[in-house]
């Protein structure tokens, strides 16, 4: 009888081992997964912070052009009334 009890529970060891591995290896799959995801998310930031820098001098000097322009208009229209 204790035999038998040592045998069930030699399996049930088993049995649960073979779970623990396959739930490691399964969550193991979905950090090597989120892993890369990271890796491409910072990328992305990476090539949009570059577009970014290169047209911000761009949107600089459309801004600073608005507002001269602007104030040329303010001025012609204050003449004209």
């Amino acid at each position: 009888q204790a035999e038998t009890e040592i045998q069930a529970l030699q399996s049930k060891l088993k049995y649960a081992e073979l779970e623990y591995e396959t739930e490691s290896d399964s969550m193991q799959s979905k950090v090597d997964k989120l892993e890369d995801e990271i890796v491409n998310m910072e990328k992305e930031i990476q090539e949009k912070r570059k577009i970014m820098s290169e047209k911000t001098p761009e949107f600089e000097d459309l801004k600073q052009f608005f507002s001269l322009r602007t104030e040329e208009f303010d001025s012609v229209k204050k003449s004209i009334v």
